[in-house]
């Protein structure tokens, strides 16, 4: 068995990362450590769209916190921009 899989079997990544601080929303997904919730003053829950470096769309789930507070949650890491209206 690999260390990965040891690992997995005594504890399981959610755990993993719950001990590290990281917080989970109801389908159990998480935000990047690396960013943060953004907050826009737009008083208007937006549309997005998300690119990627290359210039295509990237879909993600959207969390709306309140009406100038959002969080979006991808399955896998990349690197874009988000465009709010």
């Amino acid at each position: 068995m690999t260390s990965y899989g040891t690992i997995t079997a005594a504890i399981s990544v959610k755990q993993a990362s719950q001990h590290y601080g990281s917080k989970h929303n109801r389908n159990g997904k998480t935000c990047c450590p690396f960013h943060n919730i953004r907050q826009h003053n737009l008083n208007k829950y937006p549309s997005i769209t998300v690119v990627d470096s290359a210039g295509s769309c990237v879909v993600g789930e959207v969390d709306y916190k309140d009406m100038n507070t959002l969080t979006v949650t991808f399955s896998g890491a990349f690197s874009g921009k988000a465009f709010l209206n």
